[in-house]
Order: structure tokens, then sequence, then C-alpha cells
């Protein structure tokens, strides 16, 4: 990975992304979701017929996660990637896959060359239509609720973390605050579970302009993982000061690293970082390794499973 230029790399990565062939509704429920009840249901909203998928448990729900794919991905690479459904279904939680437009979402980024900001997509109200329809449905409590997501999908969930209080719960992978909307956050502190990865060539540490094709704005700006890490845990009222420090390195796994920050004095809410030094733009455990190296993500941490983590999480773990 390392000798592929940064924008090189991210251009390729959307390029075969974009060249996978769509399956059916039919298809992913029939594959990816076969062990469940699953559906796939469409509605008007504000005039565009807008999608999402329901793996329910086999009783009744306990917990809702709102799950948020990257862009350029499908529900079906989603699941196949972190396998939130096959993980957290069983355990009683109730998994929601919206489906963006263009496989994108509008997560604050001022982005010229993408569908959902051009055309001032309300992914917000969306994604909060969909949650208030489900949470009627199944009886399930915002206290209960939580919204979870990869790269755009991840910063997705931040500016659902700011805009909303659908939510009891918000967690993220690979994703930094797009920039700008922190000035916006007016909901109510939340308990947060961030995760970033030092060698992410799609979304770096670092922060600032995202890769692609040379566009300018193409792809928008982000802070970086500590501004964005900064953020939450000052707005959680959390003492940076009073953490919990843990390193999780097995060698004999892989070279990573995760740098796990527990924030223990947070008047509102508290708040978990988790840095994996030398991990890509990957999802933590992921099931395959060769997924991330077609797709040019870097490097996949195996030291822990981010999707086992997100369920602890959930149940207040």
């Amino acid at each position: 990975m390392r000798h592929i230029p940064r924008a090189m790399a991210s251009l390729v990565s959307v390029l075969l992304l974009s060249a996978c062939a769509d399956s059916t509704p039919e298809e992913v429920i029939a594959g990816s979701f076969a062990p469940f009840a699953a559906t796939h249901e469409c509605f008007d909203f504000k005039g565009t017929s807008r999608c999402y998928y329901t793996v329910p448990p086999a009783g009744k729900p306990s917990k809702l996660l709102m799950a948020l794919h990257p862009a350029f991905t499908s529900v079906k690479f989603t699941e196949k990637v972190s396998r939130m459904a096959a993980t957290a279904v069983p355990k009683g939680v109730l998994v929601i896959y919206p489906e963006g437009i263009d496989k994108q979402w509008n997560d604050g980024r001022v982005m010229t060359e993408v569908k959902t900001y051009t055309m001032k997509t309300d992914d917000v109200g969306f994604i909060n239509e969909v949650t208030a329809r489900v949470q009627k449905k199944y009886g399930i409590a915002v206290a209960d609720t939580t919204v979870a997501g990869m790269s755009n999908g991840g910063m997705m969930s931040l500016r659902l973390a700011c805009e909303s209080d659908a939510y009891a719960k918000v967690a993220t992978v690979v994703a930094n605050s797009p920039k700008g909307t922190h000035a916006k956050c007016t909901a109510k502190p939340k308990p947060m579970m961030l995760m970033f990865g030092t060698a992410d060539t799609v979304v770096d540490a670092k922060g600032g302009t995202l890769a692609a094709s040379g566009v300018a704005n193409a792809w928008g700006e982000v802070e970086s993982a500590a501004d964005t890490e900064a953020f939450f845990a000052k707005r959680n009222g959390c003492d940076a000061s009073k953490t919990e420090r843990e390193t999780v390195a097995n060698p004999e796994i892989d070279g990573t690293k995760a740098h796990i920050t527990r924030y223990k004095a947070c008047r509102y809410a508290p708040l978990t970082a988790i840095t994996v030094e030398g991990m890509g733009h990957t999802w933590p455990g992921e099931s395959s390794r060769f997924l991330a190296w077609v797709f040019f993500r870097g490097a996949v941490s195996k030291q822990f499973s981010a999707t086992e983590r997100l369920v602890a999480f959930m149940g207040g773990q």
C-alpha cells in the first residue's frame, strides 16, 4: 500500500467499488441476511423513494442499531466487512441498514462532485424518519437506540450526534468530523465510541482535504482524528486528564496496535476513543483481509473486533 500515491489509491478504490455490480434486494436478503427474516422497504421521503433493510431478531428486540454504510459501497459489502447483523441480531438487536442516494450520505462536508451534497439531500431527516418508524413499530425507546457507521457512514453518524436526539449512543469507524460541523452541534451529548487508523490513506488521521481525481472540494474536508476526539470529549464534559489507557498488541496476530482511551470523568456522557496504529481505512476485525487489499484500503487490524465492541457498547459495557 505504501508505494501507491494517496490520491491514486483513493481513486482506484472508488473505481473498483463503483464497478461492482449491484445486487437486488432479494439477492441481498438471501445472501447477506439468510438466517433472518429480513425485509427491504421503501417509502416516499420529500419526493424521492428512499429504502432500508430491516434485520430483526427472533423475539422482541431489546436494542436498535442503525447501521450506515460507507460511500460507494453497498449494504451487502458493509455486512460482509463488518458482520454487524450477523453478530448483533442473535443477541436480540434489531439492525436497520438505510441506503444512501448514489451510495453516499450528505454528512455535512462541502462536496461539489457528490449528488447528496449538490442536491442538499436531507439525510438527517431521512434517517431520523426511518428510526422513528422502526422505534414505533417495535416499541424501542430512544435510550436503546444506537447509530453507527464506517467512513462516510461514520461521518453521517457524527452529524446525527450533533443534530439529532433520536439516538442514545453513537459509534464510528475510520471517520473524522466533517469540517464545519462542530459549529452546528446543538443536540444532547451522547455516549460515544470512536475508532481511527493511523495508516488510513482515505480519511487521513491528520485531517484535511480528501483526495479525489485532483478536483478541489470533490470530497470535502475533515477535522483531524485528534481534534474529533477532543471536540466530543469536551462536549461530553470529560476531563482529559482523567483517562484510563490500554494498549492491545499481540505480535502473533499482526503488527497493528490498538491504543484505547476511556475518559473516566465525564459530566454529561462517557467517551471511548480507539486509535489503531498501522491500520488503514478498514474495519477492525474485518472478516477478510482480501477485500481490504483489492480495494487498496490498507491494513486490517485483527487485534480486536469492532463489531463485538460495538455490541458491548450498546449494552452499556
